[in-house]
């Protein structure tokens, strides 16, 4: 049986984006039900559509950095700054600190010699006055009113392509086997709409900086064979906007 849920707010704003921009491409769409709320229903997926009298199976994913940055900030909140708050006082100095807090895959523990690494480099900065910075971490010093800052970075690679891949390589590939062969077992064509918009209810931020040809390139890295499993992919934009991305079953 399936779990009690239903589309958030988000994802049906985002699907009548979707269905508005493929009305405005002279396609006949019309959003016919969610599957997940239909305990009937043998799919698993955020919308079935009929577009020009063909049924579709439709999924909506967002486009973040990855799933396991909430998490990895909370863990470093937790480890840092009450530390970072003595030290501040105890050495009468602001202390800022900029990290990518390093993530760890469920039933691991959290990396706790690192942050034990970057306790020892915050207490050494704080007592000689010193900056210190690295790939690892950059930590500023300066004689002002006791206070601690701490931000991270969102990506630990510098290349826009290779964020994008980390954002959606293991989510596509989860609904790969959850949601999408399924769909094209019953013989379906799957559009994947892919989300660049914000979402007013979830701390994790959008990727926004990559092109439509970057977007391309990874998603045919993600689904090499040429019997790929999506027929369609669409991007709604920051603006909220549904643009056509690619053709993935040519």
């Amino acid at each position: 049986m399936k779990p009690e849920q239903r589309r958030t707010d988000f994802e049906e704003s985002a699907l009548r984006s979707l269905i508005s921009a493929l009305h405005a491409r002279g396609r006949n769409a019309v959003d016919v039900g969610c599957p997940e709320l239909d305990p009937s229903d043998p799919l698993n997926i955020d919308a079935r559509f009929e577009i020009d009298d063909v049924a579709w199976a439709v999924e909506h994913c967002r486009i973040v950095y990855d799933a396991d940055m909430i998490a990895a900030h909370q863990y470093a909140e937790d480890s840092l700054r009450p530390f970072g708050n003595e030290l501040a006082h105890k050495y009468g100095v602001r202390l800022t600190v900029a990290l990518y807090p390093p993530r760890w895959q469920r039933g691991q523990n959290p990396p706790i010699a690192f942050f034990n690494r970057i306790k020892k480099r915050m207490e050494a900065s704080a007592q000689s006055g010193l900056k210190d910075q690295d790939r690892e971490c950059q930590i500023y010093v300066t004689a002002e009113d006791p206070e601690f800052e701490m931000s991270f970075f969102t990506a630990n690679d510098p290349l826009v392509r290779n964020q994008l891949l980390n954002g959606l390589k293991e989510p596509l590939l989860k609904k790969h086997e959850k949601q999408f062969m399924p769909a094209r077992l019953e013989g379906l064509p799957l559009l994947l709409l892919l989300d660049q918009a914000d979402n007013p209810k979830s701390k994790m931020g959008a990727q926004w900086l990559f092109s439509i040809e970057t977007l391309r390139d990874v998603l045919l890295e993600i689904f090499p064979d040429t019997d790929r499993p999506v027929t369609e992919v669409w991007l709604r934009r920051s603006d909220g906007d549904c643009i056509p991305v690619a053709a993935l079953d040519d």
